[in-house]
């Protein structure tokens, strides 16, 4: 499973690994502001680990005695599902492109880059930008705009300085677009984002319908990279999954009445809560909420396990879990 790639875990929780390619390392919040406090040279805010978001981008710098030894560095969310990495991420593409990847999820960045942390000094936070724009209008988004890096690194509200349309990636982006590798092309792109919005599985950028009612669209004149063409054919909607050994498929129902698969770089679940109804975990499908084992269907089966209406409560109570966490979050800032 990615053998050749190394992932270190950093955590205050006990966390046993028999994998030779992952590696725990124990610590705290607190040992963490002080790694950061010695690379920037002040202060730094970091009460929750909600903010650590905001620092994504200098994991390889103050875990430098981890990362030194490699070409490439980077960080990635803990719900994400991995497909197999070396194939998309590909030698071509990594000799030739420093900065890989842009959304928070999954990024890159090569180690031996020494303009990074120039760019970083660059770079700046949401700040008073609408996330995702104010009812997707592209008036008023204006990039350094937002919170610039010491500011986002001395408040204790999120910035968004992990991913585009924010941060680093984002000035990363403005000044070596020919160096930045985003995984996105006219198409599609190589990974899935599924949107908590909705009970089934859908990613906006992928789906080209939704894509034409998002901020992907309008910010698309901002960040060409966004720019998508109508497909020939309609996109995969509703999808499910399937983890085969270290590879990972879409599977959704085309244009022909006929299943689908598609290989993914990974695919990201954002405010949702699975369950594991299986024992294998090499290979597996994943259906809105949960972890099954993997087995033959057909296209009866495929709606089942796609729209299964049990899933919408899940999703509902989700929603309003999250809508009390921001309230709550929101009262005592």
């Amino acid at each position: 499973m990615n053998s050749t790639i190394d992932f270190l875990i950093c955590t205050d929780q006990k966390v046993d690994s028999n994998a030779a390619n992952i590696k725990v390392f124990t610590t705290n919040l607190l040992e963490i502001k002080k790694r950061i406090e010695e690379l920037v040279k002040f202060k730094v805010c970091l009460s929750s680990p909600r903010k650590l978001c905001d620092y994504k981008g200098l994991y390889g710098l103050i875990f430098q005695e981890y990362t030194k030894n490699y070409d490439f560095w980077g960080f990635c969310d803990s719900d994400l599902i991995f497909g197999n990495i070396r194939t998309f991420l590909t030698d071509d593409i990594l000799n030739n492109y420093d900065h890989i990847l842009g959304l928070g999820h999954f990024q890159l960045q090569r180690t031996s880059d020494t303009k990074y942390f120039d760019v970083i000094k660059q770079s700046h936070g949401m700040g008073k930008n609408p996330y995702w724009l104010n009812k997707f209008s592209i008036e008023g988004f204006v990039l350094d705009t937002g919170l610039d890096w010491k500011s986002v690194f001395t408040t204790e509200k999120n910035q968004v300085f992990d991913e585009l349309p924010y941060g680093v990636a984002a000035k990363y982006y403005e000044l070596y677009p020919n160096l930045f590798w985003s995984g996105h092309n006219e198409n599609n792109r190589c990974f899935d984002d599924v949107d908590s919005r909705y009970c089934y599985f859908s990613d906006i950028y992928n789906t080209y319908s939704k894509y034409c009612d998002s901020g992907y669209l309008l910010l698309s004149k901002i960040f060409p990279l966004w720019k998508r063409e109508k497909p020939s054919n309609p996109d995969l909607n509703a999808v499910i999954y399937r983890k085969k050994g270290k590879h990972l498929f879409r599977i959704g129902k085309g244009y022909n009445g006929k299943l689908i698969e598609q290989e993914l770089l990974y695919v990201h679940f954002l405010h949702r809560k699975m369950k594991v109804k299986t024992n294998d975990y090499v290979s597996f499908l994943i259906v809105p909420n949960r972890f099954i084992n993997d087995r033959k269907f057909n296209l009866f089966l495929f709606f089942f396990y796609a729209f299964r209406i049990e899933h919408k409560w899940n999703i509902y109570i989700a929603k309003l879990q999250h809508f009390l966490g921001r309230i709550k979050e929101k009262y005592y800032e």
